[in-house]
């Protein structure tokens, strides 16, 4: 397998029902989608981080910026 290009895409979405939580409303939250092409074909890949560390060091900005370096 030959990978040929590796593209980070970034959203934000608005949930169906928002979370009131400690802290605040939450009424968006961001996703991060991963493709990978290769000669085989494409796949996509989804990183389900929040947007910020609530009870784990995971977020969604940080996995933007760790991706490209670990993947």
């Amino acid at each position: 397998m030959q990978i040929e290009a590796i593209e980070i895409h970034a959203l934000e979405r608005s949930l169906v029902e928002g979370l009131d939580t400690s802290r605040g409303p939450q009424r968006r939250r961001p996703v991060v989608f991963v493709r990978v092409a290769c000669d085989l074909g494409d796949g996509w890949g989804e990183c389900g981080a929040l947007a910020a560390p609530p009870y784990r060091e995971e977020h969604a900005a940080g996995a933007v910026a760790v991706v490209p370096d670990r993947l």
